[in-house]
């Protein structure tokens, strides 16, 4: 079986997408006055991203795994 490329760090897109979204969740929390609504936002955002790369560490090393000779 060949043996495939397994990228295990983050993808760089997806790290500037979530930092892009936060910083809109904090330039809106600013302007509306709405803080719990910005800190809530905010925590189910961190979590949900914490989550997915738990899920996408899990897959890249079921791929290293499957690929061993």
């Amino acid at each position: 079986m060949p043996s495939a490329t397994v990228h295990p760090e983050f993808p760089t897109a997806v790290s500037a997408a979530l930092v892009v979204g936060l910083l809109v969740t904090l330039a809106y929390t600013l302007l509306t006055g709405q803080v719990f609504l910005g800190l809530f936002v905010a925590g189910t955002v961190g979590i949900s991203a914490f989550v997915l790369f738990l899920f996408y560490r899990l897959v890249v090393a079921v791929e290293e795994i499957a690929y061993r000779p």
